[in-house]
């Protein structure tokens, strides 16, 4: 489901690309550092919430060459480890493990094991961070029941998945309040965004393997026609978009302004237009 949140790298600068690029590789390092298999559920919303933070607390990161796993060969630029970068990857590998568990209780599919890998890793990060760990774990329950219900109520499965990302979004070390009522709501509609677009790209598979999707009812009742949820969807992601727009400018940012505005207004935009009006997609790869 993450995956969502990226760059628009046509019109974003060099310099800011190599940037987010160090952010990326260095959240993958720094995931590693905690268990290698983990490295896995690296993301570029993660990405984006360490860049995020980083703005917020006010503190450039140092960016220094470093040898990869993947990449032996060529030291790459990445971020050093500070309390961001930590943080942002300790909730990766939260969510891998939570959805890894879920995937195995719901389905049995065999990956999913795999979270039982980095099961003493996890309790440490759960004792570490207990209300983000007991929001993810009790939202995507909730999230499960709906799917084994077959709910149709959109407002209500998008909201659990938004509830998680408010959570993930105000760490305890941002301690202006102001600033963590703006980074909740900036939060929750960017969780909102990111599930309601994952849902309408599937949607047409979901339906094909008779698998959970919340848009599905509509369309095999026949009230509507795909292209026309597209169209209604638009209407209702955009204004996610808007008010994430809004809350992001209400932040006192000065570092990486360029590159979150260039995810929060190009990168997102460029997405919602590639799944919804079947767009040609142009971000590049980091």
């Amino acid at each position: 489901m993450f995956g969502y949140v990226t760059i628009c790298k046509p019109t974003l600068a060099e310099a800011d690309y190599d940037t987010f690029r160090a952010f990326y590789c260095g959240l993958c390092k720094q995931i590693g550092k905690y268990h290698q298999g983990a490295r896995l559920g690296l993301s570029y919303d993660m990405t984006f919430l360490a860049i995020l933070l980083s703005a917020v607390v006010g503190k450039q990161a140092k960016i220094k060459k470093k040898r990869c796993l993947l990449h032996p060969f060529a030291k790459r630029n990445m971020v050093c480890e500070d309390i961001v970068l930590s943080y942002a990857a300790k909730m990766s590998i939260l969510l891998q493990y939570e959805k890894l568990l879920d995937d195995w209780k719901d389905e049995k599919k065999p990956y999913a094991l795999s979270a039982f890998l980095f099961r003493r890793t996890v309790r440490s990060i759960q004792k570490e961070f207990p209300h983000q760990s007991a929001v993810i774990s009790e939202c995507l329950k909730d999230l499960s029941r709906a799917e084994k219900e077959n709910l149709q109520d959109v407002d209500m499965v998008a909201d659990r998945f938004a509830k998680i990302l408010e959570a993930l979004f105000v760490p305890d070390f941002i301690r202006d309040e102001q600033s963590r009522k703006i980074l909740s709501w900036l939060g929750y509609n960017l969780g909102r965004w990111i599930y309601l677009l994952d849902a309408a790209e599937d949607l047409e598979k979901d339906i094909k393997r008779n698998s959970y999707n919340p848009f599905s009812a509509k369309i095999r009742e026949s009230e509507t026609d795909q292209p026309a949820l597209y169209e209604q969807l638009d209407v209702t992601l955009t204004f996610c978009l808007a008010n994430i727009a809004a809350a992001y400018d209400l932040l006192s940012v000065s570092d990486y302004d360029a590159i979150l505005k260039n995810i929060l207004f190009d990168g997102v935009r460029m997405r919602q237009d590639a799944i919804l009006k079947q767009t040609e997609e142009k971000n590049g790869s980091v």
